[in-house]
């Protein structure tokens, strides 16, 4: 990074923003103007399910849940499809919660969420040897096998589509 950028916590300057990560090497910014939305639910023993959606100046939709664990943006054509998508989320995690092992299922998938950050500090911060490297893409493959094993012997949830 070149000396005279400074990036701090000062009060947002988007001008100041702009010029900055020019100056890193950034070719094609462009000002997006849209719109976005926070939206709560609700869930039992305090948990609650938090979603940002973004409109932007297309009429794209981009929705992202935040809580009780965070999931990867999905893009949407229509508002329909978007609200059919949130409230199916909405009763699937109603209808998890019944289960004991609820709390269990969000610390397991917030420490997914924490190895990636992890996995991406280090394989960015670090020189990290090959066979390392090779050692963690094994143990992540054998997890990911664990998890179409654990589907293939658990029973499959239908949720009625009158909730």
């Amino acid at each position: 990074m070149p000396n005279n950028v400074r990036l701090d916590n000062a009060a947002f300057d988007g001008m100041a923003t702009e010029m900055a990560l020019r100056q890193l090497g950034g070719a094609d910014i462009k000002k997006m103007v849209g719109q976005q939305f926070q939206i709560d639910f609700p869930l039992e023993a305090g948990y609650k399910l938090r979603y940002v959606y973004t409109i932007n100046t297309n009429n794209a939709l981009f929705l992202q849940r935040l809580l009780p664990y965070a999931m990867r943006p999905e893009k949407f054509a229509t508002q329909k499809e978007l609200i059919k998508y949130i409230k199916d989320d909405v009763n699937q995690f109603k209808n998890a919660q019944k289960s004991k092992n609820f709390a269990s299922f969000v610390t397991a998938l917030n420490k997914l969420h924490e190895l990636a950050y992890s996995a991406e500090d280090t394989f960015l911060n670090f020189n990290v040897d090959a066979a390392k490297v090779q050692h963690l893409t094994s143990t992540i493959e054998t997890l990911l096998s664990d998890m179409e094993a654990t589907q293939s012997a658990s029973d499959k949830i239908v949720l009625d589509e009158k909730e």
